[in-house]
C-alpha cells in the first residue's frame, strides 16, 4: 500500500509522480516523538554539582599545638577548628569545616552523574563510554536512567555512550 504523490514544477504544473517509502505509512505517534525529544534534551543538560575544592581554597589551618604561644587555641576558651591566617599575626575566622561561614558543604551534589530521561534499558545491559575501557555503573530510576562516571573526565561538549543490548521500546 504505497502512496503516490505528484511532483510540481516552479510554475505549479504537474511534471511527474513518485512513490513514497513505507516509512510514510506508519501511524502518527506524538507520544513517541515527545519521548525522543525529552531524552535528547536531557542529554544536553549541564551536569549539576560543586567544585571538589569549593570551600577549601583558604589559608586556614588548625593551631592547637602546645609549647608555642603564636596562634595557639588551647587554653583560650576557643573552639579547636581550622582558622585563617590573617596578615600581621593573630587568629582569624573559622573556615574549611561545614559548620563555619564560608566553609565547604557537608554533602554537596556530585557532578559525576548524568540523567537520561525517558530511557529504559534491560537489567543485564552494560554501558561503555567511547574512548574509555571501563564499564560505567548505572541505575534505573523509574523511566529515567542515571549513569555514574567512575573517574574524572576532561570537560567536553559531548560524550558518546554505547549501551548493549539496545534500549527497550
Amino acid at each position: 500500500m504505497t502512496k503516490t504523490i505528484s511532483i510540481y514544477s516552479m510554475k505549479g504544473d504537474v511534471t511527474g509522480s513518485i512513490d513514497l517509502p513505507d516509512v510514510f505509512n506508519t501511524p502518527y505517534r506524538p507520544d513517541l516523538i515527545q519521548r525522543a525529544v525529552v531524552s535528547i534534551q536531557s542529554m544536553i543538560r549541564q551536569s549539576y554539582g560543586t567544585s571538589p575544592v569549593a570551600g577549601l581554597n583558604t589559608s586556614a589551618g588548625y593551631y592547637g599545638r602546645r609549647g608555642r604561644r603564636y596562634r595557639q587555641t588551647i587554653n583560650k576558651e576557643m573552639s579547636r577548628l581550622p582558622r585563617e591566617k590573617p596578615g600581621g599575626g593573630g587568629l582569624g575566622k573559622v573556615r574549611r569545616v561545614p559548620q563555619s561561614v564560608g566553609g565547604r558543604r557537608a554533602h554537596p551534589p556530585k557532578s559525576e552523574k548524568i540523567t537520561i530521561k525517558s530511557l529504559i534499558i534491560d537489567q543485564n545491559a552494560s554501558i561503555h563510554m567511547l574512548g574509555y575501557n571501563s564499564i560505567l555503573s548505572w541505575k534505573q530510576k523509574g523511566e529515567h536512567l542515571e549513569i555514574t562516571f567512575t573517574k574524572k573526565l576532561e570537560v567536553g561538549p559531548a560524550y558518546a555512550l554505547r549501551i548493549k543490548p539496545k534500549p527497550l521500546e
